[in-house]
């Protein structure tokens, strides 16, 4: 088994707006185009990995437009392995418009429509998903797979671990038959804040306690400023975010998720990835741009350790 992790998903051109004034929905608002730069969640997740030190492939497929010799070279400073990402000239890449509120706390992303797939399959890349280490995706992507339940147990079956971001677009419900194979499939399952009340059904969150009992499975729920929630067979848990200034959440998410990724194959105790990954995710925060938490593991332990004294 290799000490690698598979990222399969979508990377995408962030076009930022910043909002002049506050958007009210029917009127109108004045916007200032800042910049674009790379985003993607998976995509996202795969450079925070890689720059902290844990051997990344992405799996993706891209179109051929302006946005291409970028997208690709962003991928290089993390140290993220793109032999399994294809170029296809007949689509164009993803893009999203990020709209920054003028208090610089919230935004709102809108995704233009593509129809392309998120990975094109071939022996080479089945062989190579089967001697992973760990796989993180999205469940929506991997949905999109030919035959993704007979290649998902074969690499289950083969000594594969999985992680899903289950954010609310990305699944159903717990109760839907493809997405309860998912959810019996993964080690670590990643949800904010609305997609754990769409899991368990409403706002009690003892189904999640039900669901890791008696398994080796972990639970994580994002509370934004909150912190986060840490749910496995051992109890729960919670970590506070530390004190700081936000500039910008894009990208937040993937930089936690991958962050506890990072420490948990580092094996760190569930408490110290947690914390690691609450420090990685406010580092995030306080720069523009879904990448700002791509930082080595060095800066992240230094900026928790400045945090906890």
């Amino acid at each position: 088994m290799g000490d690698y992790v598979a990222a399969i998903g979508h990377v995408t051109a962030d076009e930022y707006y910043q909002c002049l004034q506050g958007i009210v929905v029917g009127d109108k608002f004045f916007v200032r185009y800042l910049e674009t730069l790379p985003g993607g969640m998976v995509a996202n997740a795969a450079c925070v990995l890689g720059a902290m030190g844990t051997p990344t492939y992405f799996f993706s497929l891209l179109g051929e437009d302006k946005y291409t010799r970028t997208l690709l070279d962003s991928f290089h400073p993390c140290n993220v392995h793109l032999d399994y990402t294809d170029v296809l000239p007949s689509y164009e890449n993803f893009r999203t418009a990020i709209l920054l509120q003028p208090d610089g706390k919230e935004r709102t992303i809108m995704l233009y429509e593509v129809n392309k797939p998120v990975l094109l399959l071939d022996d080479a890349k089945i062989e190579r998903l089967k001697q992973a280490g760990f796989v993180y995706s999205l469940i929506s992507d991997l949905k999109t797979l030919p035959n993704y339940r007979t290649l998902l147990t074969e690499m289950k079956m083969a000594g594969v671990r999985f992680m899903f971001d289950a954010e609310c677009s990305t699944f159903t419900s717990y109760d839907s038959p493809e997405d309860k194979f998912f959810f019996d499939l993964a080690d670590i399952l990643s949800f904010n804040d609305e997609a754990i009340i769409k899991f368990c059904g409403g706002t009690d969150e003892s189904p999640v306690d039900r669901f890791v009992r008696g398994t080796y499975k972990i639970v994580l729920i994002t509370r934004g400023a909150r912190g986060c929630t840490v749910v496995s067979s051992a109890g729960r848990f919670d970590v506070p975010c530390f004190p700081v200034h936000v500039v910008d959440t894009t990208g937040a998410g993937d930089t936690f998720n991958a962050a506890f990724l990072h420490a948990y194959l580092q094996k760190m105790s569930l408490r110290d990835c947690a914390y690691y990954a609450t420090a990685a995710a406010n580092r995030c925060v306080q720069a523009y741009g879904a990448r700002s938490g791509a930082s080595s593991e060095a800066e992240v332990l230094q900026y928790l350790h400045m945090q906890t004294i």
